[in-house]
């Protein structure tokens, strides 16, 4: 990300509870305590994110602590989905799990553990979790909020007991918030916020490392860092995002321009293609290009022009040459005089204010008054108007062509 473009900020936390190691680390205490006498355990959490740190972490600390047997349940319409896609997003991953893609290995240990049947995923409660489901377990689901989802079945169902426990691991959601419409509830309550936010000091630190042209956030965000800044000496010695030049901030239903222009790509071309290309040189400045003709195929924002046989290829799809080269107006006129257009007459062109010195204008028509056609050279332009029969426009369009050159 050095030197990017456009960085969009979307969330920073201004306190911490505790660092995300930390609460890894009460959160996998809480299960062990859970386990030496309680039977059922329901995270309450999304189903994306942190949800892959979870499971391998409390794969190695349950084998640790001779817990393997116990099943963990993950229930979400998207749960199937969502953990077999983080399998093939390498570029998101670090250096050791991004080697792992490479080899006959799957980055994440969910995989392993579907396999050893230690991990069992689920749409919903319905069907097939009643019929598999076995006590004691770990229950992954959601809503934090315990307002909607499977996690307000669980508390509901297994809330009477004792024995039961349930994990908050949201830093979004309170707990005691969440529990409250269950007020008979017995079943033990657990808080391990995992909170993986940038801090304001974090955040302003990553930004200035970036260099980034342009940096867009919340328009509160701009706020709390400008109280930071004037109230923690700390944060002041070392750098705000206040300080930031590159920073836009936008509120509620305001907008801004970003510009996703790209002048150059890289595009890889085949081997097979490459053998056959030849440098041709356009101009007196010994310009050269290349002309290919091939298959054009864009695979997770990698370009590649592949080798094609044009027997194979449909006559539509076949590429035109490419025209370039300046026009010559004595050119033009033997070329228009092989089509049989004769009544032509050259003279400058001044009709507008940009117009070259070098500029003209071919009239065709035996009546200067009311011609055929015009047509108008210019040294980056030509313009044909007013062609009144389709024949004598492509008897123009040809004699142009004629005089150009072909790639």
């Amino acid at each position: 990300m050095k030197n990017c473009d456009v960085v969009i900020v979307s969330d920073v936390t201004n306190a911490p509870s505790c660092e995300p190691d930390m609460a890894l680390e009460k959160f996998c205490e809480c299960s062990d305590r859970h386990f030496e006498g309680r039977r059922k355990c329901p995270h309450s959490l999304h189903t994306t994110g942190v949800i892959y740190d979870l499971l391998e972490c409390l794969s190695g600390f349950l084998s640790k602590f001779g817990f393997a047997n116990i099943p963990i349940c993950f229930i979400s319409p998207v749960a199937q989905a969502s953990l077999a896609h983080a399998n093939i997003y390498s570029e998101w991953l670090n250096s050791s799990k991004q080697a792992k893609v490479y080899l006959p290995e799957p980055p994440f240990v969910h995989s392993n553990m579907m396999k050893m049947n230690s991990l069992f995923v689920y749409n919903h409660i319905h069907g097939r979790f009643s019929d598999t489901y076995k006590s004691p377990s770990i229950i992954f689901t959601g809503h934090p909020s315990l307002r909607f989802g499977p996690a307000v079945h669980f508390v509901e169902f297994w809330g009477k007991s004792e024995n039961n426990s349930i994990i908050f691991i949201e830093s979004d959601f309170s707990s005691v918030d969440a529990m409250k419409p269950f007020s008979n509830c017995k079943m033990k309550v657990f808080n391990c916020p995992i909170d993986t936010r940038l801090t304001y000091t974090q955040l302003a630190k990553i930004l200035k490392d970036l260099s980034c042209q342009k940096v867009i956030v919340a328009r509160h965000m701009m706020k709390v860092a400008s109280q930071l800044k004037s109230s923690d000496s700390q944060m002041s010695a070392s750098g705000s995002i206040c300080d930031l030049k590159c920073i836009t901030a936008l509120g509620r239903a305001e907008s801004c321009e970003v510009d996703d222009s790209v002048d150059f790509e890289n595009v890889k071309i085949d081997y097979n293609l490459a053998k056959k290309c030849k440098l041709e040189t356009l101009d007196s400045k010994k310009t050269s290009a290349i002309a290919l003709v091939g298959e054009f195929q864009l695979n997770n924002h990698r370009a590649t022009i592949r080798d094609v046989v044009l027997d194979k290829v449909p006559d539509r799809q076949v590429p035109k040459p490419f025209l370039w080269g300046d026009i010559s107006v004595d050119q033009l006129l033997k070329e228009l005089r092989l089509r049989e257009v004769l009544d032509v007459k050259v003279e400058k062109y001044v009709g507008s204010k940009t117009s070259g010195k070098n500029d003209r204008m071919i009239t065709i028509g035996k009546v200067a008054d009311d011609p055929e056609c015009i047509v108008i050279l210019g040294e980056d332009y030509t313009n044909v108007v007013g062609c009144k029969t389709e024949a004598t426009r492509k008897k123009i369009r040809d004699s142009i062509v004629a005089c150009l050159n072909k790639l």
